[in-house]
């Protein structure tokens, strides 16, 4: 009769020894420094200075801006498929309002001197910029108020810098 099976051992080695020793001297360990903290405004003007690097600062933020264009055929405000955070800017050149798009790549820039006419209304920021050809074209900013101030802090921040590069309202 045979032999039961039984079920084979494993043979028990050692590991081998580690060949890192702990030290308590801290100039064996590798140093790595953290990151550096960079605030809000550090971290939005690095991504602006991607597209302009002549950007000097931020002037004004709103966290959400719609641009609409009026259709002088069906007298509506129709949505021009751009919406996203709204920055006002000083560049080394001047000012410029830029709407960077959450929904696709073309973003808004506006160069504040291009601007013929700013109107602020209760809904929107209406802006008249040359159109392609002899027309103009008109714009509208719906600025999301997410305080109580927001839109009419952006607004008035458009508009001064609007009146500073058309000589207006400057002493």
């Amino acid at each position: 009769m045979p032999a039961p099976n039984r079920p084979k051992q494993r043979a028990r080695h050692q590991n081998p020894p580690n060949p890192h020793q702990p030290s308590d001297n801290d100039s064996d360990m590798p140093t790595h420094l953290p990151p550096p903290t960079r605030t809000n405004t550090e971290l939005n003007l690095s991504v602006l200075r991607r597209y302009f690097p002549s950007t000097r600062t931020i002037l004004s933020i709103a966290a959400n801006a719609v641009v609409y264009a009026f259709s002088a055929s069906t007298g509506q405000w129709e949505k021009s498929g751009i919406e996203g955070a709204l920055f006002v800017c000083e560049t080394e050149e001047g000012f410029v309002v830029v709407v960077l798009n959450r929904h696709g790549l073309e973003n808004l820039v506006l160069d504040v001197r291009e601007v013929r006419d700013v109107e602020v209304t209760s809904e929107f920021l209406i802006l008249r910029v040359p159109g392609e050809g002899e027309g103009e074209k008109v714009m509208g900013l719906w600025i999301h108020g997410d305080r109580d101030d927001t839109r009419e802090k952006n607004a008035g921040t458009i508009l001064q810098c609007w009146e500073k590069v058309r000589g207006v309202g400057v002493e």
